[in-house]
């Protein structure tokens, strides 16, 4: 009886729980297609290409159809895309194991940060049929300061017909559509953003700068603040030691790192 009961109590927690099932929101390289965005030549500049490995091996959880969660790897699922989206803009772009790895030719160092989320009205099945991907395109320069944030918010959604079409990668995850979709649009939204900045100021720029721009990027502002202080130094290497923005972590390495 005492068994009994602990099973039922136990699959009464997990029912209350829910489920963690694995995606992925990596849009297809193919459906890119940024040399027809602009008949621009390409950046002159040798770009650094940084994701902190703890960034890359990163799982998260968000919410889901049906009480339960969906779980994947945002960096790992946008790295790719969003290294192709920057050699579309600059003529070389170097993979580099830190803020300070340049070999001489490397003339900025650019570092997304990314946040996602995801909902689903539908109580019946556990797909995830609402995402929104933002990502904080960090821009440093030869001496590893911060000079340049490009915020780009991308949003997807999906209909009842697609999410139940075979939506499997090689590997066996589940392709998740909106969040694909969502990926792809914030990748879209930095691209047309660093298109349109202008490349040779931040390279002689010592003061920081913040770019925002909404989902349909039709909205730009810029915010200049001093990059001189000791916060701001804090906050740069928390986000290098794979610290996300607004979370208590961060805020613990801050207040540490000030002490």
């Amino acid at each position: 009886m005492a068994i009994t009961k602990y099973l039922i109590l136990f699959s009464f927690s997990v029912y209350l729980a829910g489920c963690a099932h694995s995606v992925s929101i990596a849009p297809a390289i193919s459906s890119f297609d940024f040399a027809a965005e602009s008949n621009k030549k390409k950046i002159p500049v040798v770009v650094g290409y940084y994701i902190p490995q703890n960034l890359l091996d990163r799982e998260v959880s968000t919410p889901a159809g049906g009480g339960d969660y969906v779980k994947y790897f945002p960096y790992k699922d946008i790295q790719d895309s969003y290294r192709k989206m920057l050699e579309a803009l600059f003529v070389e772009v170097k993979w580099v194991t830190n803020l300070n790895n340049q070999d001489g030719k490397v003339g900025l160092v650019i570092s997304p940060v990314i946040k996602t989320n995801s909902s689903s009205a539908n109580d019946k099945y556990w797909r995830a049929d609402n995402f929104t991907v933002e990502i904080d395109t960090l821009i440093y320069g030869a001496n590893g300061n911060l000079i340049k944030k490009i915020n780009s918010i991308g949003a997807g959604e999906s209909t009842y017909r697609e999410e139940f079409q075979a939506n499997w990668n090689s590997n066996g995850v589940y392709k998740a559509i909106p969040g694909m979709k969502a990926s792809s649009s914030a990748i879209n939204n930095t691209y047309l953003s660093l298109l349109n900045a202008d490349i040779s100021q931040i390279l002689n720029n010592n003061n920081f700068e913040s770019i925002g721009t909404d989902i349909d990027n039709r909205n730009s502002q810029s915010l200049k603040v001093n990059n001189t202080s000791g916060l701001e130094k804090f906050k740069v290497k928390c986000l290098e030691l794979g610290f996300e923005p607004k979370t208590e972590g961060f805020g613990k390495c801050v207040l540490q790192l000030s002490k």
